[in-house]
């Protein structure tokens, strides 16, 4: 990040490349104790899966994602990537967001989407099928329509 001349910071390089740092360490692995590394890749998967429920979220959903249901947000929130926000999280930024899904590959990317749209299948039937779209499923179009008979009815 840079700032500039009214006193506004913009990125001077695209986040992918700066999101191993999020969950970097100088010191080599062998300092850390298993834990603290599981914890890091439980961190690493929670921001991907927040990213997947777009710039707002409830944390019910992120756990549902998780499959933990006491996985807590604390390290994600010390690290000013995602704040509380009117009773529900949201992350600090955009362009946090923004370059945490762009990290993604195009295979996880449908992976945690597909996830998504089954949280959402009993509930939420526009999300699910929006969210089967995003996953390029073949199935998006009939959930589509399923929705909209849903909201008619």
């Amino acid at each position: 990040m840079a700032r500039t001349e009214t006193e506004a910071y913009v990125l001077t390089r695209p986040l992918a490349r700066t999101s191993p740092v999020i969950f970097a360490s100088p010191h080599s692995g062998r300092d850390y104790p298993a834990e603290f590394l599981a914890q890091a890749v439980l961190d690493r998967r929670a921001i991907e899966a927040a990213a997947i429920l777009g710039q707002r979220f409830q944390l019910a959903d992120l756990r549902a994602m998780l499959n933990e249901p006491g996985y807590l947000v604390d390290e994600l929130a010390r690290r000013h990537l995602i704040r509380p926000e009117a009773g529900e999280l949201a992350f600090a930024h955009a362009l946090i967001r923004d370059g945490v899904y762009a990290a993604l590959t195009k295979e996880r990317r449908n992976h945690l989407h597909r996830g998504a749209a089954a949280m959402f299948a009993a509930r939420d039937p526009v999300l699910m099928a929006e969210h089967l779209d995003r996953a390029n499923d073949s199935v998006a179009a009939s959930a589509y329509l399923r929705a909209a008979r849903a909201e008619g009815a």
